[in-house]
């Protein structure tokens, strides 16, 4: 269970999904430099309802990814 985030209509939900409906303004997708320059850039104007998603297990992006010589 994911907290219900993703799940579709059919998959089958506990019952901690359906008592909380997290709800965001904002979705970030990937917590590299400009997805987390843009979590502050919002919470410095106000801005604090948002969620950052990444697919990987740290932050990073590009910078994490790829070693350059």
């Amino acid at each position: 269970c994911k907290v219900g985030v993703f799940e579709t209509k059919t998959s089958k939900r506990c019952g901690w999904c359906r008592m909380i409906q997290p709800q965001f303004d904002t979705l970030i997708i990937g917590a590299g430099f400009s997805g987390i320059g843009m979590a502050v850039r919002m919470m410095q104007n106000g801005f604090n309802n948002f969620v950052i998603i990444e697919r990987a297990s740290d932050v990073g992006g590009v910078w994490r990814d790829n070693s350059y010589p």
